[in-house]
């Protein structure tokens, strides 16, 4: 087994969690589970390496078993549910942190749970996966048979050993991942969870942008920030198109003091050289590919602003990198129209009430959005994804009669 490395858990322990059913499984939100949970997040909350990476602190944050309790109790799971078994999760290569989440889900709905991250490094995951070995090699113990985080490479035979062994996949990375995993067969009762590429925008009144006061408006800059830039505009829920609401007279004011404001914010940004690079031929190729881009305003290489004069047809291909971002004037969020579809994941917005936001996006029936979240909680992962109420997915219903 040279070419598997165990970040946390072994060899035995893997062998059996996948060939003997090793491992015990619980109700979703089993209080054993949140406890280790909680314990995990005091770790973090603790450790001094951990406290360097603001998405580890966020993952802190949300073990907590205040918000675990909570999402239980939202839950409301009135039947009886428990664990499908082993759950093979492959994790993504550009949100390090969201691996612990799609571990944690299968943790909180009860399952044996094998994690494999990427070959690359990530401090982020060195350092979760050190907090982890600790408590699994101290008081929680009970749970070494429940966790096991492997890396491995593409090419490698395990991805077929797990497929054949699992109850059920669960695969991010975008749709060529997951076509490289379809010819992987599992038992055909195993369940399968697809996180595909999607595409997010943003929405804003510009009356509110107007009226909202300097603290608000500082706030306002640094989530949209840290719904961007931190990810370098690459995850599912990070907006590429920004849609003003034609709500005002004074539009032109309202965008100049709103990404006046994501400049200065953005001056923090490391924009490395191959970033520049990256972002200018980027940039360059859509404005070839998209006539309906009438001018471009820079700000510096930090942020790059373009202005459509339409909706494009190829809505969701409409993409930048490293802080380039498209935007649009628009009276109703209907006129988005057939630009919606199944890869539309999140509407961000500002200044406006979230229910009349759904039933402007959903007025022609499209089958796209499935988050409505305001600007500053684009990465706020949580057990409804993409569309998924991930606990109920990763769980069996038993029936008593």
């Amino acid at each position: 087994m040279d070419d598997i490395k165990f970040l946390v858990g072994n060899q035995d322990n893997f062998i059996q969690m996948c060939e003997e059913d090793a491992g015990i499984l619980y109700e979703p939100y089993d209080e054993q589970v949140i406890n280790f949970l909680h314990a995990l997040s005091r770790k973090i909350m603790k450790d001094n390496e951990a406290k360097q990476y603001p998405d580890v602190v966020s993952l802190g944050f949300y073990l907590r078993s205040a918000n675990l309790n909570r999402l239980k109790e939202e839950a409301k799971i009135n039947e009886i549910r428990m664990g499908r078994g082993m759950i093979f999760h492959v994790a993504p290569s550009n949100v390090p942190v969201n691996a612990f989440f799609s571990l944690t889900f299968g943790l909180l709905a009860g399952n044996v749970n094998v994690l494999r991250v990427p070959t690359k490094e990530f401090g982020q995951i060195t350092c979760v996966c050190r907090l982890m070995r600790e408590l699994l090699d101290d008081e929680y113990s009970y749970l070494e048979h429940n966790i096991a985080i492997v890396s491995y490479d593409r090419d490698s035979q395990w991805s077929a050993y797990l497929s054949k062994h699992c109850s059920g996949r669960v695969i991010w990375g975008g749709d060529e991942t997951i076509a490289s995993f379809a010819p992987l067969k599992m038992h055909p009762r195993a369940v399968e969870i697809h996180f595909a590429d999607r595409y997010s925008f943003a929405v804003l009144s510009a009356k509110a942008v107007l009226g909202a006061d300097d603290k608000q408006m500082q706030s306002l800059a640094e989530g949209f920030y840290n719904d961007t830039y931190l990810m370098d505009q690459n995850a599912c829920s990070s907006p590429h198109l920004i849609c003003w609401k034609s709500d005002c007279d004074d539009m032109q004011d309202a965008k100049d003091r709103f990404w006046n404001a994501v400049y200065e914010t953005a001056k923090k940004y490391e924009l490395a050289d191959i970033k520049c690079t990256g972002k200018y031929t980027t940039h360059t190729e859509n404005v070839m590919r998209y006539p309906q881009i009438t001018s471009v305003k820079r700000y510096e290489n930090l942020l790059y602003v373009s202005q459509l004069s339409e909706v494009p047809d190829s809505f969701e291909q409409l993409r930048g990198k490293f802080g380039d971002f498209y935007e649009i004037e628009i009276e109703d969020l209907g006129e988005l129209g057939e630009a919606l579809t199944q890869r539309t994941q999140s509407c961000l917005y500002f200044g406006l009430e979230p229910r009349q936001t759904y039933q402007e996006l959903t007025s022609r029936k499209r089958k796209g959005v499935d988050r409505i979240v305001p600007i500053g909680k684009a990465l706020d992962i949580t057990v409804y994804w993409d569309g998924y109420d991930i606990i109920r997915e990763l769980s069996r219903i038993i029936t008593l009669e």
